[in-house]
């Protein structure tokens, strides 16, 4: 099987240990009309996202955020996250936890009733005649149940808290994405087409969306029309970074841009603001729920204690403790450490950074969305070309 593409095509050629785990999959390279779409029909399926109603095109990455507007408030000096090679986000641990205490709560609670329910009258006079299977078997069908409910999402939650998403190789200015059995995805920097997607979610109501053109994927045992019908879409990557990112479409722009500084300047280019970090504001990004910048009477001494209790019946600090443990054992495919090394041979890619326009900037511009102005500021009347065409 041969996996490569041209350089500078979408993504490069697998290690060979990933390919020999592949094989027992579905390979449809073979069959033309289960093939991933060209250029064109990239632009096509584009075009299609900004025709919906709950899709919002972004401004490109060659557009930055007027500077002004730039107030960035994440602490990036953990090294293991964030450096001058790449980023990576922490969001789905966080998120994943909060899915992990609801279980070991619902878990905790139902264990309760159970033995709260061993103390009843009717258990009491089936001990004492000797019918143990009458007494305790309910109870146990009942807890049975309900572990088997609570414990399939629990690990599906362990495993996504503990597994990394998503990289941004600057240096390859590419995205690694994992994929099944070890594949690994490398999508292009430069291909991407932001979107803000509405809809309420466990995230929020706006989530930010980088669609790329879709690479040649593995599949399991699916059939050909699922094939046809997932090419049919662009892939779609979520640029979450903080719980905070999908609350308000302010916060999607302020994310794509932090992205794009990063990918298009380096590290020094997203630092924290200095006003957030003397007011004490600057927190690490991940998908746990943030403390309020202003918290009232209420969130001090109801809501907050209140939380903190759930947060203990459930376990918290040793579900904490596990998820730490088990993804500080994480390590990603060969392949990718490889190409985020210091030394790495990135000669397959295109690593020139997208470089923005220093003649027109966007801004964010309430319920009218997002602006264009130029470098003093003033809106820009005037047609700007903004074609894929014109600055990829």
């Amino acid at each position: 099987m041969n996996w490569s593409m041209p350089r500078g095509d979408r993504f490069t050629r697998l290690s060979p240990d990933a390919r020999v785990e592949q094989l027992p999959l579905i390979t449809p390279q073979n069959d033309p009309a289960l093939q991933p779409t060209d250029a064109a029909g990239f632009e096509k399926q584009i075009e299609l996202l900004r025709a919906q109603s709950d899709h919002i095109g972004l401004p490109g990455i060659t557009l930055a955020m007027w500077p002004p507007s730039i107030c960035f408030r994440d602490d990036v000096s953990d090294p293991c996250m964030f450096n001058e090679r790449y980023i990576e986000p922490d969001f789905w641990r966080g998120r994943c936890s909060l899915v992990l205490y609801f279980c070991a709560l619902m878990h905790n609670f139902i264990l309760a009733l159970v033995v709260y329910g061993l103390f009843g009258d009717s258990v009491a006079a089936n001990l004492a005649r000797g019918n143990y299977l009458a007494a305790l078997l309910p109870s146990a069908l009942f807890y049975a149940f309900f572990l088997l409910i609570l414990g399939y999402f629990f690990w599906i939650c362990f495993l996504g808290a503990a597994a990394s998403t998503l990289r941004f190789n600057r240096t390859a200015q590419v995205i690694h994405v994992p994929g099944i059995k070890g594949e690994v995805l490398h999508l292009n920097w430069r291909d991407v087409r932001p979107f803000t997607e509405t809809g309420q979610s466990l995230n929020g109501y706006f989530q930010l969306r980088l669609y790329f053109p879709q690479p040649r994927q593995m599949f399991l045992n699916v059939s050909k029309e699922f094939i046809r019908r997932y090419y049919s879409r662009p892939f779609n990557v979520g640029g979450n970074f903080a719980s905070g990112d999908s609350t308000t479409f302010w916060a999607n722009l302020d994310r794509l841009e932090f992205i794009r500084r990063y990918m298009e300047f380096g590290l020094e280019a997203i630092q924290p603001d200095e006003q957030m970090r003397r007011l004490g504001r600057v927190r690490k990004p991940s998908g746990f729920l943030g403390s309020l910048p202003n918290p009232d009477w209420w969130d001090l001494y109801v809501s907050g204690p209140f939380m903190r209790l759930l947060y203990w019946c459930a376990t918290g600090p040793l579900i904490d403790w596990w998820v730490t443990r088990k993804k500080a054992t994480y390590l990603w495919p060969e392949e990718v450490e490889r190409l985020c090394a210091p030394d790495a041979d990135l000669s397959e890619f295109d690593t020139t950074p997208v470089k923005s326009r220093t003649d027109v900037f966007y801004r964010y511009a309430g319920e009218r969305g997002y602006e264009l102005v130029d470098a003093k500021g003033q809106p820009i009347h005037t047609p700007v070309s903004l074609k894929p065409s014109n600055y990829l």
